[in-house]
């Protein structure tokens, strides 16, 4: 039989993370290892990835300070692949306990560490069906990697359900080639892979991919050098893997501060302990982190670097608009100097950092209650104020790196891509009607305080 290993991840999941272990240990394949990884929660969840440890001898627990999803996952490819020695002592509420270097570990006695044949990863808050990871050894055959389908969870109000990744995708199930899936993809918002899939381990130690880490998206960086790679991909249509949507989750985060404990707090500090400031910090840092990465990868290249790596460096230059450079980003450019040299940037990230998606997005974000309703105007005015500021610092910056070079087709397949979003339509909306009330304004002397 398959040895399958499961890698989950978890912090501050206590509400739903139980309902995801008792779908994955009453899995009908019963040869899994699961490994939770801790990402230093606060809550229960840790006490609660414990508790099953104690009945179930396939959990191994591994703790490390707080550090994001992409660590950890990469910590439990390291444990996978026997690279983190244990030399278990202690013994904690009838678990054995390690103290290693910069982590902690804990599992039953009876666990017994099985080489892997095939790779997992599933979120704490999602949930999975009985027979999925049988159905998937079934699916994936002799491929590389299995992509199969889910669908959706959703718990934030009003929010419409979006189509899978698959759906848009339109692929038939069988086998395909990466050329193949790389003609779709062309066409398609920027690819992405991590829970999605099932992977061959070996194939993947072959290739030594890791997650960039420190990095938010970092699943669009490790499904797109992980698909560039393959021969064999399986395509598998069935919902067996149901995804979480909620508000306070690392794509929807509710609070708007941010824990001592956080590998980003220093760099919360440093913009002022401003939220919304340390998510445009982020977001630059893990698209110029990927770039940076995918550079330097082994393999990837023809067709595949051709088309992909355009499209990272031209997200990277989200660092160009910041105001703070608390990180020292845009230093790092001169690094991709010979990257950015060889391709033509599609500007599609200006066009994402344009008046119109920054007022669709603010409208978006706060359209949906009375509170946000009563914020929208003020929160309109400050965007349009740090546009004006983040449009006169990429100007400024762009000056200093005469070797970027953007498509002079302003409606070319990138760019068109970002204007079929919610956020630029409607903020093209908003932007006619600022500059209409603009100019009622000059003609009768009647001041509209829109922006």
């Amino acid at each position: 039989m398959k040895n399958v290993s499961i890698i989950v991840p978890f912090f501050n999941v206590e509400k739903y993370f139980r309902e995801c272990l008792e779908s994955l240990i009453g899995q009908d394949y019963e040869n899994i290892q699961l490994i939770l990884i801790d990402d230093e929660s606060m809550d229960k969840s840790l006490n609660i990835a414990k508790e099953f440890a104690q009945k179930d001898s396939r959990i191994c627990i591994l703790s490390q300070k707080n550090a994001g999803q992409a660590t950890a996952r990469n910590l439990g490819l390291d444990f996978l692949e026997g690279k983190l020695k244990f030399d278990f002592k202690g013994d904690e509420v009838g678990l054995c306990a390690f103290v290693g270097e910069g982590f902690k570990a804990w599992q039953n006695a009876k666990f017994k560490f099985k080489k892997t044949d095939y790779l997992l990863f599933v979120d704490s808050d999602d949930v999975v069906e009985k027979s999925f990871v049988s159905e998937c050894l079934k699916a994936i055959k002799d491929a590389d990697v299995l992509w199969f389908d889910y669908d959706f969870l959703c718990e934030i109000p009003f929010k419409k359900t979006p189509k899978s990744q698959m759906e848009l995708f339109d692929l038939s199930e069988g086998i395909i080639s990466a050329k193949k899936w790389l003609e779709v993809a062309k066409t398609k918002p920027l690819f992405w892979l991590t829970w999605q899939g099932m992977i061959d381990f070996k194939f993947l130690q072959k290739i030594k991919l890791r997650f960039v880490g420190g990095a938010i998206y970092e699943d669009n960086c490790f499904g797109v050098l992980l698909f560039s790679m393959t021969e064999k991909i399986a395509i598998y249509k069935k919902k067996l893997y149901h995804y979480r949507l909620r508000a306070n989750s690392t794509m929807n985060p509710e609070e708007k501060g941010l824990s001592k404990h956080s590998y980003l707090y220093e760099l919360y500090l440093a913009v002022g302990e401003d939220f919304e400031a340390l998510k445009t910090q982020q977001w630059a840092k893990s698209w110029l982190l990927s770039v940076l990465y995918m550079s330097e990868f082994k393999g990837f290249e023809g067709e595949f670097r051709e088309h992909f790596m355009p499209i990272f460096l031209d997200k990277a230059m989200a660092c160009l608009f910041l105001e703070q450079d608390p990180l020292n980003l845009k230093q790092k450019f001169e690094v991709l100097k010979g990257e950015f040299e060889h391709y033509i940037l599609s500007g599609a990230e200006c066009v994402r950092q344009g008046l119109a998606y920054r007022l669709g997005f603010i409208f978006l974000q706060n359209y949906k209650s009375f509170a946000g309703l009563k914020r929208l105007f003020k929160e309109l005015k400050k965007g349009v104020l740090e546009c004006e500021r983040a449009w006169e610092k990429f100007e400024e910056n762009k000056a200093k790196f005469h070797f970027l070079h953007f498509d002079e087709d302003k409606n070319n397949i990138e760019i068109l891509k970002i204007k079929r979003h919610y956020s630029y339509k409607v903020g093209k909306i908003m932007s006619f009607l600022k500059n209409f009330f603009n100019f009622q304004k000059k003609k009768n002397k009647i001041w509209i305080r829109f922006c």
